[in-house]
């Protein structure tokens, strides 16, 4: 346990729109500091200590909710206690405990958070950082490249190219969410590129966190496959869907069922 201050506990509140699902949220931390560097070393070392009964730490996702030099702190502590006192994991551990990053909101620039993302295998980008950011990626008047693929001409895909172009390669697998036109991909190492289209649905009962019951089935589909970036963009896409036809989150693992018949 921690003291983080504050005069109460962080609540949140959501209004639904039960006509289209969208969704306002109102939410206040009541003075309470976010994760620090320090607590984070600290339970990231248990979670290692306990791994003979919590199970093997596979996985690390952060959300970027603070400044870029507090998140790549937290980045490089991961990279250290992954590696420490073994040299063997120490050059594969992108291999094995892979690191990835939620970025939301576009409070911070690429430029500032480049650091960070080279830090990074896998990077989730919402449709609200990208489109905030569209202009200083792609510039007023940067034409549309003309392609046979028309998702290849989408604002998603072309800013994370721009991005790409920006930083430079490295071993990352980047994606956008980017609501009804789908999930968009790229390896930033090879260039690769991926799309999978949203799944239609009838209507929309809750929109809230299907953002990260996407995210949820990516990382789950990516441990019981890795590098397949097309079948973890279809589960994500598969579960996403189903979150937003359901209130809470019960059953969502029942849309991967799908994803495995189609292979």
């Amino acid at each position: 346990l921690e003291v983080v201050g504050g005069h109460a506990l962080p609540t949140s509140f959501i209004l639904s729109s039960q006509d289209t699902g969208a969704r306002t949220i109102v939410s206040t931390r009541h003075g309470v500091r976010e994760l620090g560097v320090e607590h984070f070393s600290k339970s990231v070392k248990r979670a290692f200590a306990e791994q003979e009964d919590l199970g093997k730490l596979c996985w690390c996702h952060l959300e970027s909710r603070q400044a870029p030099d507090q998140m790549l702190s937290m980045a490089e502590c991961w990279r250290r206690l992954c590696s420490e006192g073994n040299s063997s994991l120490a050059e594969s551990a992108r291999t094995l405990r892979p690191l990835s990053l939620e970025v939301a909101r576009p409070t911070y620039g690429p430029e500032a958070l480049m650091p960070l993302l080279r830090r990074c295998d896998y990077v989730f980008f919402s449709q609200e950082f990208m489109a905030g950011n569209q202009e200083s990626l792609l510039g007023k008047d940067e034409p549309v490249v003309v392609d046979k693929e028309e998702w290849k001409q989408k604002d998603a895909i072309r800013c994370l190219r721009a991005l790409r172009k920006k930083m430079g390669s490295t071993e990352a697998v980047w994606v956008c969410l980017w609501g009804k036109e789908g999930a968009f991909a790229l390896d930033v190492d090879n260039g690769n590129e991926y799309y999978e289209p949203a799944v239609e649905v009838e209507r929309v009962v809750e929109s809230a966190h299907a953002g990260d019951a996407f995210i949820a089935a990516f990382i789950h589909s990516t441990c019981r496959r890795p590098g397949d970036v097309a079948y973890a963009l279809r589960a994500g896409n598969a579960v996403a869907g189903r979150k937003v036809q359901q209130v809470g989150f019960g059953d969502l693992q029942k849309g991967l069922l799908g994803v495995d018949e189609e292979e």
